[in-house]
């Protein structure tokens, strides 16, 4: 049986508990994961890290995770990294039209099963665009 590929995931989120439950999930999946408490260490990491995949909280201190977002989409190297929300509110979608999200996850209704199968969907459609 072939061995999947590992995949490194940037975990941005202030909030240090939910990181760590989010990045446990992931590690348990086999994904390599970085994680960054503000926008100020996301940016570090992405320029030293090369992530595969974002997955962003839009509450974060210092820059919105929504300001970041569009940071990040206007840097050639980031334009098509896939990036997942991760927050507390719901209906947010229409706030990051046209910025490349893949999905957004819902903090209150979170569960490793459908967090992996996000992180799936989303790095399969970029392999797909490859």
């Amino acid at each position: 049986m072939a061995e999947r590929a590992i995949h490194k995931i940037l975990i941005i989120d202030d909030n240090a508990s939910c990181r760590e439950v989010v990045a446990t999930a992931l590690r348990l999946s086999r994904h390599r994961v970085i994680c960054a408490g503000s926008s100020r260490e996301a940016i570090q990491l992405l320029e030293n890290s090369s992530p595969d995949l974002i997955l962003l909280d839009l509450a974060l201190p210092e820059m919105s995770g929504l300001e970041l977002l569009r940071t990040v989409r206007q840097m050639p190297q980031w334009r098509d990294l896939p990036v997942i929300l991760f927050t507390g509110s719901g209906d947010i979608m229409h706030l990051t039209q046209g910025l490349g999200v893949s999905e957004c996850l819902i903090k209150s209704d979170f569960s490793a099963d459908a967090l992996r199968s996000a992180v799936a969907r989303a790095l399969g459609r970029r392999s797909a665009a490859a």
